[in-house]
């Protein structure tokens, strides 16, 4: 690894350059007759972890046969199948799938594809390498610019089907042809696993393509060659998927590890079998009934190995919305901890009653100003011990952001170390002095004041639950969930890298909204900064990963689903947090905003 020295960025930047100029990748190492691992490739000793953790060589990853799985919708060999995949997700995250329905020829024409791709000679590829994630066909060898950490022994090629949607010009001619069919199998069997996998979390079969979770796919083609010191790198370190799914198809040279209870488990090649790999995502939207689970590929002295990994990701639509634990889940969870069964509810009422108040165009405000006395049903919360309002009397941690530009590097690091103590210790802090005048967060709060309390009949065409409308008025009422509401009315304004036609913004609010996201804007970039040192991170790494590029505005106990919240509060209190499972009071403080990291962070 490179000496991280007074000059080590440079000697590290400078390695990283030289190599990426080549556009020849690690192969082009290879043919230029390497024996010495470059020292941008060699790990840290402790992280190798050769030989500990042990591996496991006496369990067997689960192998899961779709042999009968259409032999009738409701037969009992496909209960039997979503009842190994439930099994297999909650207690590995990863299994085999065989008999799935790809053929074995277009599975041993991509693998070919793709090592005439790697194979081919420098100059007829180099013109894809490229580290720009946006776009959706190109070569790289996953090394990155900016950090410190070591690369791994392996090339790339990545194809993105947006949408499924992917110009085929686009894929590189060696290859064309077998790409374009292995994705279209990868659709067919998407469609499957989403199916199997909504039932076996006990939802509706078509839950999962209806939330278009999986609707896009990016297929990483991955080539190993030969390392001349394997013992000193990984073919691709220990991680864990940050999408919905993966399906993995490898050649017949091994190296997948996985890491199943606290030990690394081999993943030998099954020939004709896929491994099916739960994500980050689909564990957060399972509120962690499902696993995803770090696995790595060793380097080897063997090779090459070819494997490509399939991963589902959400639709172009889908992607502009964070995702959250399912609500139908939380809520048999919920029950089951309490001792309670679901029972029967009446679910025609239910939705007629959230139709009728949706219809109105009003929202919580309207009810107060027709004079209800009376909660209306779908706002009654049951009688749960979370309930209980009373909160202890805890002191929120205030950081001061002066002298945060200050040339006395001293105050950085300790508003550093600040708000590393306060996100490990709390998750929530309060910022003062934080470069967002009072002028500005005071007029935010009338104008969203006089938006709220204007007529009726002056905001109501704004009123949609459709998550796509960047600019929305409503009042967060679902009407397929038959959780409670929650008394308050709600104005979304969603600016998607930054941007917002200011048109789209309600003339009663649009320059004062205008204002305070141009200092949202400039104080994330801040908070990104000072998060990324709290982690031990480069300054530059949160912005780098463009993780907090979407900025919205817009209640019963939740976590944000989300990276980071800032929150501006008016004098009237109410907010409470919860911290060493007590709720606690987070007064309002004049000139103050709430900062929440989020369930992504």
């Amino acid at each position: 690894m490179a000496t991280l020295s007074s000059d080590g960025h440079y000697e590290w930047a400078n390695e990283v350059k030289a190599f990426d100029e080549t556009k020849a990748g690690v192969k082009g190492l290879v043919d230029a007759g390497v024996v010495k691992l470059p020292k941008l490739f060699v790990h840290r000793p402790e992280t190798l972890n050769h030989p500990s953790p042990p591996c496991n060589d006496t369990v067997q990853l689960p192998t899961i046969d779709f042999t009968g799985l259409e032999s009738g919708s409701g037969g009992a060999r496909r209960r039997e199948i979503v009842d190994e995949i439930r099994k297999a997700s909650e207690e590995w995250g990863f299994f085999r799938i065989v008999n799935h329905g790809v053929p074995l020829r277009i599975m041993d024409a991509m693998l070919d594809g793709i090592r005439r791709f790697h194979e081919q000679p420098q100059e007829d590829k180099m013109h894809l390498y490229s580290s720009d994630s946006k776009r959706s066909v190109r070569f790289n060898s996953n090394v990155s610019l900016g950090d410190f950490d070591p690369a791994c022994w392996r090339d790339l090629l990545t194809c993105v089907f947006r949408d499924d949607t992917l110009d085929p010009q686009a894929i590189p001619q060696v290859c064309r042809k077998e790409v374009q069919e292995y994705s279209k199998c990868m659709m067919e069997l998407r469609e499957t696993m989403a199916e199997l996998l909504s039932e076996a979390l006990g939802l509706g079969r078509d839950y999962l393509s209806r939330m278009e979770c999986m609707k896009s796919q990016a297929l990483a083609c991955l080539y190993y060659p030969v390392c001349p010191e394997p013992e000193l790198t990984f073919g691709t370190a220990k991680h864990s998927d940050t999408t919905f799914l993966t399906l993995l198809m490898q050649d017949s040279i091994g190296g997948l590890q996985i890491v199943h209870q606290n030990q690394w488990v081999d993943v030998p090649p099954v020939r004709g079998a896929l491994i099916a790999n739960i994500g980050d995502l689909m564990q957060i939207i399972s509120n962690d009934k499902f696993k995803s689970v770090e696995h790595r590929v060793l380097a080897q002295a063997v090779g090459p190995r070819i494997s490509v990994a399939c991963f589902f990701m959400p639709s172009g639509r889908a992607s502009s919305q964070p995702f959250a634990p399912i609500k139908e889940i939380l809520r048999r969870q919920r029950h089951n901890d309490d001792g309670c069964s679901t029972g029967s509810v009446d679910l025609f009422r239910w939705a007629k009653e959230v139709e009728e108040f949706d219809e109105t165009k009003a929202g919580v405000k309207g009810l107060v100003d027709s004079g209800v006395v009376k909660l209306p049903r779908l706002f009654i919360h049951p009688q749960r011990n979370d309930l209980n309002k009373n909160a202890v009397s805890l002191e929120l941690p205030t950081i001061d952001f002066c002298g945060l530009e200050s040339s006395v590097s001293g105050g950085r690091r300790e508003i550093v170390e600040e708000i590393r103590k306060a996100s490990e210790e709390w998750g929530f802090f309060r910022i003062v002095n934080h470069g967002v005048p009072l002028r500005v967060m005071d007029a935010m709060l009338d104008g969203i004041r006089r938006f709220h309390e204007q007529p009726a009949e002056a905001k109501m065409h704004l009123y949609s639950s459709d998550s796509k409308r960047k600019v929305r008025f409503n009042s967060n009422v679902s009407l397929r969930e038959l959780d409670p509401a929650c008394w308050r009315d709600l104005l979304t304004c969603v600016f998607q890298d930054d941007t917002l036609d200011p048109e789209a913004i309600p003339l009663v609010c649009r320059k004062e909204v205008q204002e305070y996201a141009k200092y949202m804007i400039e104080l994330r970039e801040t908070m990104a900064e000072l998060l990324s040192e709290a982690l031990g991170l480069s300054s530059d790494y949160l912005s780098r990963i463009e993780c907090m590029k979407k900025l919205t505005f817009g209640t019963s106990a939740h976590s944000d689903t989300t990276f980071l919240t800032l929150l501006l509060q008016d004098s009237i209190g109410g907010l409470q947090i919860n911290h060493q499972n007590q709720w606690a009071d987070v007064p309002p403080v004049r000139g103050a905003l709430i900062a929440n990291i989020g369930d992504l962070m």
